[in-house]
């Protein structure tokens, strides 16, 4: 083989290289910047969580991936079902919340949002969807894994829960 074919030889063979290790690179960033998480499900008495289609109980959340940097969100749509036999209300304010988050990696944020005007109240059997958003908290954070947590769903038999 001659001089010139060897380092035509040695230079395809390190673009390879190099392409291929610059590829494996990529590909390990794009899959530790993913977050897969799933939550466990909580509820007070008399209070169901369904799917998006308010049809099957669900008994934990799996909140689609999301980009593990910072501003980055995930959302899940629920039903909240009324199933016992007494109102209760939905409420939001400083003093209570009828969904709270725990377990979340320091920097992620758990936050709900109703269809309706809250305080809300739901009779026996009325159901009401809710959505659930799950924030990496600030722009430069960067989260790696996949991470358990709990939603707690609670109803309050007060307006101001």
């Amino acid at each position: 083989m001659s001089s010139l074919s060897r380092r035509i030889l040695a230079i395809v063979l390190a673009l390879v290289a190099t392409g291929a290790g610059s590829y494996a690179a990529y590909s390990v960033l794009v899959i530790s910047n993913s977050l897969n998480s799933t939550g466990s499900i909580n509820t007070s008495p008399g209070l169901s969580v369904l799917d998006n289609s308010c049809n099957a109980v669900l008994t934990s959340l799996s909140f689609p991936p999301q980009a593990g940097v910072g501003g980055s969100t995930s959302s899940l749509t629920v039903c909240v079902k009324n199933t016992g036999n007494v109102q209760f209300y939905l409420v939001s304010n400083a003093n209570s919340q009828s969904v709270s988050f725990s377990s979340l990696p320091l920097n992620i944020t758990g936050s709900f949002s109703s269809t309706n005007s809250l305080p809300l109240p739901l009779h026996p059997g009325d159901t009401d969807t809710v959505t659930l958003t799950l924030t990496v908290a600030s722009v430069g954070t960067t989260v790696n894994s996949s991470f358990p947590f709990t939603v707690t769903f609670r109803g309050y038999s007060t307006l101001a829960g």
